[in-house]
C-alpha cells in the first residue's frame, strides 16, 4: 500500500507533473522506504515542540517494528533527515492549534524559557525557533503569520539569537510545568 502510493508519486514526478515531493507525519522508515525506491523528499514535516520531541527522541514502544514502515514511529526523524541532507520543516513548534486555542501557553508552561528570553532581549517564540534552529540546522520553520509585529519579530530577531552550550542544555532538559 505505501510502496504503491510511492510509486505513484514517483510516477508523477518522472512525468514532470510535480517538482518536488515532501512527506509528512512519517517515520524513518517511510523516508527510506521512498528514497530506497527512487523518491528522495525534498523536505519532511512532523511535529516537533518543547511539548512533543518524539521527532528527536529515541524509541522506547514495544511494538516498534522497523522493518514495517505502518509499525514504523516518528521517533528519531530530525536525525535521520540531518545524516540524509533533507531540510525537516516542523509543525506545531511553538505549541500549534492547542496554543492557539489556551490549551497551551509557552510563557506559562516553560516559565524558564521566558526568563532567558528577556535576559536575552527577545521574545519566548523566537528563542525556541532560535534554538531549535541552533540544535538542529536542517530545520525550516514555517512560521504562522498571524499578526505583521509576529512576523517581524521571527524574521528579524530569530538568526541573531545565540546561545551557550549551558543555556541550550537547559533548553533541552525542559519539560512543561505542572
Amino acid at each position: 500500500e505505501f510502496l504503491a502510493a510511492i510509486e505513484a508519486v514517483k510516477e508523477c514526478k518522472e512525468a514532470g507533473l510535480v517538482k518536488e515531493v515532501g512527506m509528512c507525519n512519517c517515520s524513518t522508515k517511510h523516508i527510506e522506504v521512498a528514497i530506497n525506491n527512487g523518491l528522495r523528499p525534498a523536505v519532511v514535516q512532523n511535529k516537533y515542540s518543547l511539548y512533543d520531541r518524539a521527532a528527536e527522541r529515541g524509541n522506547n514502544r514495544k511494538d516498534h517494528d522497523p522493518s514495517n514502515p505502518k509499525k514504523g514511529n516518528k521517533n528519531m526523524v530530525l536525525q535521520y533527515c540531518a545524516k540524509e541532507g533533507i531540510p525537516f520543516a516542523p509543525y506545531g513548534a511553538l505549541g500549534g492549534n492547542s496554543a492557539r486555542n489556551g490549551k497551551l501557553d509557552l510563557i506559562r508552561d516553560f516559565p524558564l524559557v521566558q526568563a532567558m528570553a528577556e535576559k536575552k532581549g527577545v521574545s519566548a517564540h523566537a528563542l525556541v525557533l532560535a534554538a531549535m534552529r541552533h540544535k538542529w540546522p536542517h530545520i525550516v520553520h514555517i512560521a504562522g503569520a498571524r499578526t505583521i509585529e509576529h512576523v517581524r519579530d521571527i524574521a528579524s530577531v530569530v538568526p541573531k539569537i545565540r546561545f551557550t552550550k549551558q543555556e541550550l542544555a537547559v533548553i533541552d532538559g525542559l519539560k512543561p510545568a505542572k
